[in-house]
């Protein structure tokens, strides 16, 4: 039988699409209090017109110096090497990228030729199937397709020799993939086990986004503390907090 597997979580740092949305929320919470928006907000989240611009952003100036935080922090504990991160995966959109290579020293640009590892980084692996909840997907009754790109994950993990793995990418995608009821804030780092025995190779009849209700009394936000949730679907268990970015 194969041992469970140590996975690290890192959702990607802020990126042109989350500001924009950011910004679109303030201008409409301006408008409920009877307040005139701010200029700059307005101009931001109506850029949210430009659909195409939103499926591939790369990250904010904010994101950059998240990442640039979380990267000294991790630097300063020494955590690819005291967890023993062996392999970083991330999708292959420009965020996550972005994201993995600054805060972990390691990217896959799209092949082997195009590698960048820091020395004492672990390889990196882009991988497809980690691509964020598409345009299409949000559709009710249309979420099929992330639901097989989780199966194929798991699936390809499942698979994998190495026991300590760090995976870099998407809030809505590991919202799904774990059932969770909220989403993991940019640049957090969280921790869970995966045991390749107790995943069905099964897609849509067996991802289930879960219920708040059912899980709400398992939340605790302390810092690798206690299991944040006890109950996450299939393999997955003992999800914990490990860093939250404090920009």
């Amino acid at each position: 039988m194969a041992k469970p597997k140590t996975i690290y979580l890192i959702r990607h740092a802020e990126s042109l699409e989350n500001q924009r949305i950011s910004c679109l929320k303030q201008t409409f919470r301006s408008i409920r209090r009877f307040n005139l928006p701010d200029g700059k907000d307005v101009r931001t989240g109506a850029q949210l017109l430009n659909v195409a611009a939103q499926v591939d952003s790369e990250v904010s100036e904010r994101g950059i110096k998240q990442i640039k935080s979380m990267s000294e922090k991790i630097k300063e504990d020494n955590f690819i090497a005291e967890r023993g991160v062996q392999l970083a995966v991330h999708s292959p959109l420009l965020r996550a990228r972005q994201t993995c290579d600054g805060m972990l020293g390691c990217c896959d640009e799209g092949g082997n030729e195009e590698q960048h590892r820091a020395p004492g980084r672990p390889e990196a692996i882009q991988l497809p199937c980690l691509a964020e909840k598409t345009l299409s997907e949000w559709i009710p009754g249309n979420n099929g397709p992330m639901l097989g790109r989780i199966g194929d994950f798991e699936t390809w993990l499942s698979g994998r020799e190495e026991q300590v793995v760090a995976v870099v990418g998407h809030s809505q995608y590991f919202k799904a993939m774990l059932g969770l009821p909220f989403k993991f804030g940019n640049c957090e780092v969280w921790r869970l086990e995966f045991d390749p025995n107790r995943c069905i190779n099964g897609r849509e009849s067996s991802i289930s986004n879960g219920s708040a209700e059912e899980k709400k009394d398992d939340v605790d936000g302390g810092v690798d503390g206690e299991p944040l949730i006890k109950v996450l679907p299939r393999g997955w268990r003992n999800l914990k907090n490990v860093y939250r970015c404090p920009l």
